[in-house]
């Protein structure tokens, strides 16, 4: 049976920068790690914690991102149509450049438009579900051990989406599930920056989502 979910107010926005006195940003080098089993044994219990099996047989999704991106991800058929503004695009998932925009309802042949929902679906998405996209292809994982002696589990995204290179390590609970990252990413300047992964609710799928 499909599914159709909606999921409003998802907040990326969460993370806390610290500074020290005068605005002086402290950059953080990434942990040493340790690939191996340790590490992948990390991220099967992380999947099988969250349910990853509900999240494969979510057929669609729908929800919106800040900034005013809304979403309708037809999972089953691969095609995602993406909103913003008085733009309307609805790319494949897998072969973007073949989608279809319109401009204010009428049909628009700008290829930028393809280009730019790819971006924004890349990125919300991805803060919608990184949870899930720990043993993704072209993914490396490696684990790290805490001060507190918890391990955590180092996630880099060689290639795929927009930003490869890209590395989160994720800190478990008792039960394997996410509580916060720290983020080594291009986008940032500052290497180590640590958010929170809470404020887990359950979809009627089964899949398990963070809003915080």
């Amino acid at each position: 049976m499909k599914k159709f979910l909606k999921i409003f107010g998802l907040l990326f926005l969460n993370l806390v920068v610290g500074l020290v006195i005068f605005g002086i940003a402290m950059n953080e080098e990434k942990p040493k790690t340790l690939s191996g089993q340790e590490a992948e044994l990390l991220a099967e219990n992380m999947l099988q914690a969250l349910d990853i099996d509900a999240w494969n047989a979510t057929n669609y999704i729908s929800w919106q991102f800040l900034g005013g991106h809304h979403y309708v991800w037809d999972k089953a058929s691969n095609q995602v149509e993406v909103k913003w503004g008085n733009k309307t695009v609805i790319i494949p998932s897998q072969n973007h450049m073949s989608g279809k925009a319109w401009v204010d309802g009428e049909p628009s042949d700008d290829k930028d438009l393809l280009e730019t929902a790819w971006t924004y679906f890349c990125n919300d998405s991805f803060w919608l579900i990184a949870h899930y996209k720990v043993m993704d292809p072209g993914t490396d994982r490696s684990a790290h051990l805490f001060e507190d002696g918890s391990l955590g589990l180092m996630v880099t995204y060689k290639s795929g989406g927009t930003t490869p290179g890209d590395s989160y390590l994720w800190k478990l609970d008792d039960n394997y599930r996410p509580t916060s990252y720290k983020m080594w990413v291009q986008i940032l300047p500052i290497g180590g920056l640590e958010a929170t992964w809470d404020g887990w609710v359950t979809l009627s799928s089964g899949a398990q989502v963070s809003t915080i």
